[in-house]
């Protein structure tokens, strides 16, 4: 569908415009990587802190960073779409607290809110902010 490629290439420009980040393609969307390394792996050799996926009737992002980064309010408001359900098939994020990082999971369907651009001042400042915290210096 148009709508995913287009929410793809925001996302991916993104991304790939953070000092010392890029994206690698796979069968199902993208990877978003560290060239130095993210804080989780001990070793260093660990680069990947997010992925997007192209699905049939949604876009899906998960971003990650260190636990206890952002509550889900916070979240709400710097990427500006509703909490939602975990099943509940509506755009919206989600807040997963796991370890050695969290997430948020960011899912765009075409109910309306496939008109949410990535390319907004919040979101790129969201994204930036996040890549800090992750990646080794």
């Amino acid at each position: 569908m148009k709508w995913i490629n287009e929410k793809r290439v925001e996302l991916q420009s993104i991304i790939d415009s953070i000092n010392g980040c890029y994206t690698t393609n796979n069968r199902t969307g993208f990877t978003f990587n560290s060239g130095n390394g993210v804080i989780w792996e001990e070793t260093g050799r660990g680069k990947k802190w997010g992925k997007a996926f192209e699905e049939d009737n949604r876009f899906y992002a998960v971003i990650d960073f260190p636990t206890g980064s952002y509550k889900i309010n916070e979240l709400v408001e710097r990427i500006n779409l509703d909490e939602r359900e975990e099943d509940e098939q509506v755009s919206g994020i989600r807040l997963r607290k796991d370890k050695p990082f969290d997430s948020v999971q960011i899912a765009i369907y075409d109910d309306g809110s496939t008109k949410y651009s990535f390319n907004n001042k919040a979101f790129f400042n969201f994204a930036n902010e996040v890549a800090s915290k992750v990646m080794l210096k």
